[in-house]
């Protein structure tokens, strides 16, 4: 029926009266308790013992009839479903969540497609009025990350509407949305800086990875220097370097400045990050001579109980790595206490996003 119906009549709303016959009383007897139980479950139940259907589709002030006088052997019954759209504003704008409403005994549920970015699915006890939520996330149907990002800040707009402040359950929920929602942003802001565009279906995040990406936006996009948990123990220093030689006295604390390049690979796509690192706290520990290698190998230790870890600050491409390593030693005492006070990742963290 339902095929005929939809290959019949258009996508127009339209009236229908359905009426079954069925076999015998026993048939009809069973057809009424399996309503009662897709009521009360929302299951579907497959009906048997059907002889006749006809139905009349009311379309407009057209009446039409549809008629299947032969047995029936495959009919089912489900609970009633209907279009039930709920918009919420956010700061990108209007959203529409297009839900489905399905009224049971005691239950109202509300749910979108499965397959949607966020597919939600909302249970509300008409009688407790308690209510019960599962989001399950399918980044991998996204076009772009930026439609990921949109749909979580949709998710908890949409979140807003409910009072979680005595639900334990919907209060973590929104937490976990609106970080994550905080976190597609940033992810977005990234690809803005180095223009170019992660691919969602080769998106596998885990723990490392999301901690790596927020380290790569604070450095990269807010130019926030890090403190890294690296060290540097000891470097080369070619006889060219007759001048900084000489001044690398053994016991004498200084400040060591040099460049490198960083590989990522996120989203699909790989690229690279140029930074600038600093270490502050050392002292010139020993300086051992190299002939063969035409040069000095300095051995470094740290300045009492004072970490030496390298700070960084991250850079898009090589031009503005050698831009900040200019200013940097163009006044140097002037800006090296921005590297020497940097805070470590998860410092910076706990302060901006959670």
């Amino acid at each position: 029926m339902k095929n005929r119906l939809k290959e019949t009549f258009s996508q127009d709303a339209l009236k229908t009266s359905i009426k079954l016959q069925f076999i015998d009383q026993s048939r009809y007897d069973a057809f009424i308790a399996q309503l009662e139980t897709v009521h009360e479950t929302g299951e579907v139940e497959r009906i048997e013992g059907v002889a006749h259907v006809s139905a009349d589709i009311l379309v407009g002030s057209e009446r039409y009839s549809i008629h299947e006088p032969s047995a029936v052997t495959s009919l089912a019954v489900g609970p009633s479903h209907e279009y039930a759209p709920i918009a919420v504003e956010t700061d990108e704008g209007p959203y529409t969540w297009p839900f489905i409403r399905t009224q049971l005994k005691d239950k109202v549920l509300l749910q979108n497609k499965e397959t949607s970015i966020m597919h939600i699915f909302l249970t509300i006890d008409t009688i407790s009025e308690k209510i019960e939520l599962k989001m399950t996330p399918n980044v991998h149907e996204a076009k772009e990350i930026a439609e990921i990002a949109r749909i979580y800040i949709a998710t908890v707009a949409f979140m807003r509407i409910f009072d979680s402040s005595n639900n334990v359950h919907l209060s973590e929920i929104m937490h976990d949305m609106e970080a994550c929602s905080l976190f597609w942003r940033r992810v977005v802001e990234i690809e803005k800086h180095l223009n170019i565009k992660f691919l969602p279906s080769e998106i596998t995040i885990n723990t490392e990875e999301r901690r790596e990406l927020d380290e790569l936006y604070l450095s990269l996009v807010e130019r926030m220097p890090i403190q890294s948990n690296r060290k540097i123990t000891s470097f080369f220093l070619p006889d060219s370097e007759t001048q900084s030689n000489e001044a690398l006295e053994i016991g004498k604390q200084f400040a060591v400045t040099f460049l490198s390049q960083d590989e990522f690979a996120f989203g699909g796509v790989v690229f690279s990050i140029f930074t600038v690192n600093v270490v502050c706290n050392m002292l010139v520990d020993a300086k051992s001579r190299l002939p063969d290698k035409d040069g000095t190998q300095i051995e470094l230790r740290e300045v009492d109980s004072t970490p030496g870890f390298i700070t960084y600050k991250a850079f898009k491409s090589q031009e503005e790595q050698l831009e900040e390593q200019k200013r940097l030693t163009s006044n140097f005492n002037e800006y090296i206490n921005e590297y020497r006070e940097a805070k470590d990742f998860y410092n910076i963290w706990k302060e901006k996003f959670k």
